[in-house]
């Protein structure tokens, strides 16, 4: 086969950016999108489609519960430091040092040049054309699941793109 051929390629199921999955609500439904993509598979997951019984965690409630309860033990312990850690980053951003700004003791902070940020937007935005482009004339083997999983890393790409725009910290801002 050769390389070219783009239907030998791994398939995008399922997007899973870790910002998301620190937030009490998107985490959860992460959770859920993670269940239900290892249950599709045929694999045993946290509650399974209707069998008769009650005990399978079938009810739309009872799966939410659950997951809350997978999401909130999982992030539990990092949680507190990842809030932490930003909140001191968003502090030193306030400050706007003049110099770079390395903060051995906590966090490091990186610092670019606008040409920097610019060429990081610019590949971004590449990124999404080519995804954008593969969403509108897909491959002939493409699943539902993959227009989807698409659409999803669509949409946290733009999320990168406006926060690399919005929040990234220039050595000389002029």
């Amino acid at each position: 086969s050769s390389l070219n051929n783009k239907d030998h390629y791994y398939r995008v199921a399922l997007v899973w950016p870790v910002e998301h999955f620190y937030h009490p609500s998107q985490g959860p439904a992460l959770v859920r999108q993670l269940n239900d993509l290892i249950q599709s598979t045929g694999y045993p997951s946290l509650y399974h489609p209707s069998s008769g019984s009650d005990n399978n965690n079938n009810n739309p409630q009872d799966q939410q519960d659950l997951s809350l309860c997978v999401w909130y033990d999982s992030v539990r312990a990092s949680m507190e430091r990842f809030q932490s850690q930003n909140q001191k980053v968003l502090q030193l951003q306030q400050q706007q040092p003049t110099t770079h700004f390395y903060d051995y003791a906590e966090r490091y902070i990186p610092s670019y040049t606008k040409s920097q940020r610019d060429m990081m937007l610019r590949e971004v935005k590449v990124m999404m054309q080519e995804l954008q482009s593969q969403q509108q004339s897909p491959s002939p083997s493409q699943q539902p699941s993959q227009s989807n999983a698409i659409s999803s890393l669509l949409a946290v790409l733009q999320e990168y793109h406006q926060d690399i725009q919005d929040n990234t910290y220039l050595e000389d801002p002029r």
